[in-house]
C-alpha cells in the first residue's frame, strides 16, 4: 500500500491510475494492495481477462517501475532473451517430446515455463 500512496495523484510515470484516496481501506504501508477491493478491481481493468502473473518491463532502479516493487523480476522479453511464439505443437509430435526439445536446443532455445508452451528463452 505504501508504494501506491507515494504515487503523485495516484498515477505512475506512464500516467496509469493505480490509486485514489477514497479506495484506501486504511491498511498499513506493508500490506498488499490487492486486499483493497477498489484497488484490485481497478488493476483488473488493466490486465488480461485471466489476470495472470507478469514480470516487470523496467529495471529495479527505474522510477517508471513504481508502484511495482523491486522484487518483481524483469522480463527476459525486455532484453531480447525470450520470445512467445505460436506453434501447432501437436503437428510436430507434441510440446513435450524429446525431438522437440532437441530441435529447440539446436536453435539455442529452451522452454522454461511448464504451463506456457509458447514461451521460449535463449540458452545462456
Amino acid at each position: 500500500m505504501g508504494a501506491l500512496r507515494k504515487l503523485t495523484n495516484g498515477r505512475d510515470r506512464d500516467g496509469t491510475l493505480w490509486y485514489k484516496r477514497e479506495w484506501d481501506n486504511g491498511a498499513d504501508d506493508y500490506e498488499a494492495a490487492n486486499t483493497t477491493f477498489c484497488i484490485l478491481e481497478n488493476a483488473m481493468t488493466k490486465a488480461a481477462p485471466d489476470f495472470s502473473y507478469a514480470e516487470e518491463g523496467y529495471p529495479p532502479e527505474s522510477a517508471y517501475r513504481l508502484p511495482n516493487l523491486e522484487l518483481i523480476p524483469v522480463s527476459k522479453h525486455v532484453n531480447g532473451l525470450a520470445i512467445d511464439i505460436d506453434i501447432e505443437w501437436d503437428r510436430i509430435g507434441g510440446a513435450s517430446t524429446q525431438f522437440l526439445n532437441n530441435l529447440l536446443k539446436s536453435f539455442g532455445l529452451k522452454r522454461t515455463q511448464k504451463d506456457e508452451a509458447w514461451h521460449l528463452e535463449l540458452f545462456l
